[in-house]
């Protein structure tokens, strides 16, 4: 098939969630199908070039900035739609996308995010899927719930613009995706496929806890994102005061692009920021158990993958782990509630070693059968084979 697919963030080099899912579906689509890549873009040109050009039939990238995305949300304004859908919405990008449409005719259209779907509302084309990732109206509102600043009536006011603008994309696009559960419930429309992201990490964690040495704790991902930044912030200024008083030999490694002057603060001896990294299988096997106390999560939480792909002992929020299927606490994760579950699940880890084999070996197994990027695409492929290419 010819696949037309929209990103509204380059896909490479990869440094969050919504990168991860198009980089890895580009990667395995491309086996079996030709790929034209329509993306916003702001740095890296060449890097980004050189690597999508391994697996895209054509790439057709539209410069972006700060400035553009600022001029394009002040028309919120004017028109009262989503300000982060007005940020990726262009007007002279939009007859280009349409001339590439015409010239490629496509198989299918994918449309990654919210951010991108204005693109193609078009109810006469029919030959389209979206995947949502998230219900980012949710994670907007439940941001707005905890904002205890002036920016709180713009954050209710963008839930609020953001709920319209999903309604409005799930009435024109037939085919639509999300990655949790929980989500499609949230927005209440039985026509969208829960499709599980995957991960491709695959590594043995055999490093051993020894009291006598340094425990290492690992948190990644995006750390502007504001969930990422308070969850950071409660494991420096909670947890760690807490289970040092058990362990005093404790180091925090928080890995992740553009760490935020909020937390950079926290830098020390015992608590390191790594900024961007290429990889982050070297960061994880080094990794002696991962700590996740999201609390305001929506879609699945790749972090969380990662960490049981590569077998090391996670404690993670209900939040965190109700968006990946199958987890049990002390099945096959440890799940927290609070600082003081937080603390005697951390005790638990070291204290009681073959039962944590145990939970690792479950949890990594889960992964293994139901989380791979293979699985993922395989779904995108049979709507699109079966539903939307018979129906052009």
């Amino acid at each position: 098939m010819k696949i037309l697919y929209l990103t509204a963030r380059q896909p490479y080099p990869v440094t969050k969630g919504d990168q991860i899912i198009a980089y890895e579906q580009i990667k395995e689509l491309s086996k079996n199908h030709e790929i034209y890549l329509v993306s916003f873009y702001n740095k890296d040109y060449d890097v980004l070039v050189n690597e999508m050009n391994k697996y895209c039939k054509k790439l057709y990238l539209f410069k972006d900035s700060k400035i553009k995305q600022l001029i394009a949300a002040s028309k919120t304004v004017f028109n009262f739609s989503s300000i982060q859908a007005n940020c990726y919405y262009r007007y002279d990008a939009n007859k280009k996308i349409k001339e590439i449409y015409d010239e490629i005719e496509p198989d299918i259209i994918h449309v990654q995010s919210f951010r991108m779907a204005k693109y193609f509302l078009d109810k006469n084309i029919k030959n389209k899927s979206i995947d949502l990732i998230d219900a980012y109206s949710l994670n907007m509102l439940n941001r707005a719930k905890k904002a205890k600043n002036i920016l709180k009536p713009l954050w209710y006011g963008e839930y609020y613009l953001l709920r319209r603008f999903e309604k409005n994309i799930l009435k024109n696009y037939k085919y639509k995706f999300i990655v949790a559960e929980r989500d499609k419930e949230y927005l209440q429309d039985s026509g969208i496929v829960v499709n599980y992201n995957g991960t491709s990490l695959n590594n043995e964690n055999k490093k051993e806890i020894n009291k006598n040495n340094n425990v290492n704790i690992i948190f990644q991902g995006n750390m502007s994102y504001y969930p990422n930044v308070q969850a950071v912030i409660f494991l420096i200024e909670e947890l760690l005061p807490k289970i040092k008083l058990l362990c005093s030999n404790v180091k925090l490694l928080v890995v992740g692009s553009n760490p935020s002057k909020e937390i950079l603060k926290y830098k020390s001896e015992d608590i390191e920021f790594t900024g961007y990294v290429e990889s982050m299988k070297p960061y994880l096997n080094s990794a002696d158990m991962a700590i996740y106390p999201i609390f305001s999560a929506t879609g699945i939480q790749n972090k969380v993958l990662e960490a049981m792909a590569s077998k090391i002992p996670c404690i993670v929020s209900k939040e965190a782990a109700s968006g990946v299927l199958g987890l049990v606490d002390m099945k096959n994760i440890l799940i927290a509630e609070n600082l003081d579950q937080y603390i005697s699940r951390f005790e638990y880890i070291l204290n009681n070693k073959d039962d944590i084999n145990l939970i690792v070996n479950e949890g990594y197994n889960l992964i293994k059968e139901k989380y791979s990027w293979g699985r993922n695409v395989s779904v995108l492929e049979k709507i699109w084979i079966d539903k939307v290419v018979k129906e052009k």
